[in-house]
């Protein structure tokens, strides 16, 4: 069983809730309204001479949801976490998924090497207890890209909440920053063809060239770029998908090298990045 975050993490980066009683006089009447994955209990008092709503419970993983009265009735307005996972794909075992965030008015979420190497152990330890296949990342000083096939049942989106849920504490205690460290929720997108897969792939690793941070590709520690090509023997690879598609190293180099020198991108890709990252 994982334990979340939020519950276990203290690091510091350098590197059947009771229901209340009811009116004995009250009539009562259960309504179940089902929501996608999520249900919300409300019970409805009538009372003699008089008749109004009350909300005994409306609990989302112990999240409440608050009530809004109206002469059409109740209406629930959901916490916004409820809200977001609307958006998100429903995470599959043997599908891959683009996984991507920013920071909060282009703040730098990295600031030194421990701030990287602290992700990138949480990383390794999370995909691990998820049943997770790291296929390719880049973590950049204010934005990520995290490239994943979930190999399990555990949602392949625990892994950037539990991993930044993590460092964002990190971070703010070792600097004292206050607010939000993230532009939003992350963005996931699920990555469903071939050649969609490998672009994304070359995109991740040329980042640090695109940005102008670094001259190669190889140059930048901080992707999996360098276990893609075999100078570095890291775990956060998934070596077989490599052999897969590229068994040789220097057609890699060449696939990313060409992207690099034209910055030329499938128009469906194109598009996506753009509108992500814009």
């Amino acid at each position: 069983m994982i334990t979340p975050a939020s519950a276990r993490d203290k690091e510091i980066v350098s590197g059947n809730s009771e229901q209340p009683a009811t009116n004995s006089n009250a009539t009562s009447s259960n309504i179940k309204l089902r929501e996608g994955y999520f249900s919300l209990g409300i019970r409805i008092c009538l009372f003699h001479q008089a008749s109004y709503y009350s909300i005994i419970a409306a609990i989302y993983k112990g999240a409440r949801c608050a009530p809004r009265f109206t002469a059409s009735g109740v209406h629930i307005s959901l916490p916004e976490r409820i809200k977001m996972n609307r958006n998100r794909p429903p995470f599959l075992e043997g599908h891959y998924y683009h996984f991507y965030n920013r920071g909060a008015r282009q703040l730098s979420i990295f600031r030194e090497e421990e701030n990287y190497l602290f992700v990138i152990r949480k990383m390794r330890m999370y995909c691990r207890e998820l049943h997770l296949a790291p296929i390719a990342y880049c973590l950049m000083p204010n934005h990520y890209h995290f490239l994943i096939r979930q190999d399990g049942e555990k949602p392949a989106g625990l892994l950037p909440q539990y991993l930044f849920n993590s460092y964002t504490k990190a971070y703010n205690n070792l600097y004292g920053h206050s607010g939000t460290l993230f532009k939003g929720h992350y963005h996931s997108k699920p990555v469903e063809n071939q050649s969609y897969l490998l672009h994304l792939c070359r995109y991740i690793h040329a980042n640090p060239v695109k940005d102008g941070f670094v001259d190669e590709s190889e140059d930048w520690p901080y992707s999996n770029y360098l276990e893609w090509i075999g100078i570095r023997q890291g775990t956060l690879v998934d070596k077989e998908f490599i052999k897969e598609y590229f068994p040789a190293k220097e057609s890699y180099i060449e696939f990313v090298s060409d992207y690099i020198k034209t910055r030329k991108l499938p128009d469906e890709i194109k598009s996506y990045l753009d509108k992500l990252e814009g």
